[in-house]
């Protein structure tokens, strides 16, 4: 088991640190407005990537983790529709983006990301389909740290050529169509697909739709701050994006153990295993204490190095110590959330994430009213705490 995780953290660390990395190079080489554009513009991303998936890409985790362990793998004909589906709906909301620019003007700056939007959206697909299946390896590599990370190269590559002002924004979509098509004619070649069941987009809609809730106030609850902060603040834009960035390194170690649990949470489920998750449960926490800690100090350590190094102000230190104690905290509760939402308690995650969602909303509101920007960082942090907690607490009710 620990050699498996190793891989996989191996794996998933080449693409965090992608991520990292192209945090840190952007205040580099563009100015504040500059970066807190292309900030503003990578968290849109993201959440009309979550838009578009609609929750499918958590419904193919759970549902493709039947063949979890299985040397053939196949893949459903439903499952590739979801895939098209999400393209199409991804090219919807470029074109109404595209139709809003002759009334918005400022929208132009945010061009990018509607021409990435398909791609980015359709390897969340193929990652999770990968991950549920017991790829984990080859789908780290499918994700939006891998597209950052060779979007850094790219960059670093064309500075060393003699450009001084590359275009950020052009590698990256350029980058993530590559990808997209590389990985999508790669699966096609090596699983085999199949029409065990009729394609059913309203079936699959509704058992995905309270992914997509979840999912959607996770991330907001996370990057409103951005968006909020963009308004009357670039450089905490910045501050922010960056300090936040650095924050999730330990995420990253939790989302390295979601990875790994999530399949096997389902696969036990679904054979109705309930001692074979209460031991897997057990190990899972055990190991999230011990980790949480360890990359809590190396993090914090980094942060405080590349801040000095960059002169950020005081602030910027702030925001990286209140982040990581939130996300540390809540990391070494152990990966209780996949729990739920690989079960039959899907419902009770979403209900808490969204109720945390809209704290840090209004909290968020209250506090930059009065010009308070370090109190809504502090909210997403204590409300990530909760969120953890609530679910540690319910998984202890319902799994013993």
């Amino acid at each position: 088991m620990i050699k498996r995780i190793i891989e996989i953290f191996i794996s998933r660390g080449l693409a965090a640190a992608g991520t990292v990395l192209l945090t840190m190079a952007v205040p580099i080489f563009y100015n504040v407005d500059e970066a807190a554009t292309f900030f503003t513009g990578f968290a849109l991303l993201y959440i009309l990537s979550i838009v578009a998936r609609c929750g499918f890409d958590i419904y193919i985790l759970r549902e493709s983790a039947v063949q979890f362990g299985e040397t053939k793998k196949t893949i459903e004909v439903s499952h590739i529709s979801l895939l098209f589906i999400t393209i199409i709906i991804s090219i919807l909301i470029a074109v109404f983006w595209f139709f809003l620019r002759f009334y918005f003007l400022s929208l132009d700056h945010y061009a990018w990301v509607m021409w990435t939007l398909p791609a980015f959206s359709g390897l969340g697909l193929i990652s999770f389909y990968l991950r549920g299946s017991g790829n984990e390896i080859w789908a780290a590599l499918t994700e939006p740290g891998s597209l950052s990370l060779l979007t850094v190269i790219v960059l670093f590559y064309i500075k060393l050529t003699g450009n001084e002002n590359p275009d950020l924004t052009y590698s990256f979509t350029v980058i993530a169509w590559g990808v997209f098509f590389f990985n999508l004619t790669i699966f096609c070649l090596k699983y085999k697909i199949i029409n065990s069941c009729r394609p059913n987009v309203k079936r699959d809609f509704l058992a995905s739709y309270i992914y997509f809730i979840n999912q959607l106030a996770s991330y907001v609850s996370q990057w409103f701050p951005v968006f909020l902060f963009n308004y009357f603040d670039k450089d905490l834009v910045v501050y922010f994006s960056v300090a936040n960035r650095l924050a999730t390194i330990v995420t990253f170690v939790g989302a390295t153990i979601d990875s790994f649990s999530a399949p096997r949470f389902s696969a036990y489920w679904k054979a109705s295993d309930l001692t074979g998750i209460i031991i897997f449960k057990s190990k899972m926490r055990r190991l999230a204490s011990i980790v949480s800690v360890a990359a809590f100090l190396l993090v914090l350590a980094a942060s405080l190095g590349y801040g000095l190094l960059s002169e950020f102000d005081q602030i910027f230190f702030v925001l990286v110590i209140t982040l990581l104690l939130g996300y540390s905290m809540s990391i070494g509760m152990g990966p209780n959330g996949y729990l739920l939402i690989m079960t039959n308690y899907s419902y009770y995650a979403t209900k808490v994430t969204v109720v945390g969602c809209l704290m840090i909303i209004i909290a968020a509101a209250f506090f930059s009213y009065f010009g308070q920007g370090l109190a809504v960082v502090g909210a997403v942090s204590l409300v990530t705490v909760f969120r953890s907690y609530f679910f540690k607490r319910k998984v202890d009710q319902v799994i013993k």
